[in-house]
């Protein structure tokens, strides 16, 4: 079995809900909540499952979330990883 994986660009503020399914986050809201679902979605349709998150966050005006009309903000890299057999 071979393991590869991607890395995203995604918002820093998305860690806990992406990595641990934790949503209760008060900086999240409910447009933030649907582009969580619809990146998880569209990683898994590919296979793809997150898991892990760098802690170094940085300043991005475009990223992975960009295409669902989020707006520049602090993002980091989230690691997937696709069994491949």
């Amino acid at each position: 079995m071979f393991v590869s994986g991607s890395t995203y660009v995604l918002p820093s503020v998305y860690a806990s809900a992406i990595i641990n399914g934790d949503y209760s986050s008060t900086e999240l809201d409910d447009n933030d909540r649907d582009a969580i679902r619809k990146i998880i979605t569209k990683v898994a349709i590919n296979g793809e499952e997150f898991v892990d998150v760098h802690n170094l966050s940085y300043f991005s005006r475009v990223h992975d979330a960009t295409f669902l009309g989020v707006l520049p903000c602090m993002v980091s890299n989230y690691v997937t990883i696709k069994h491949i057999s």
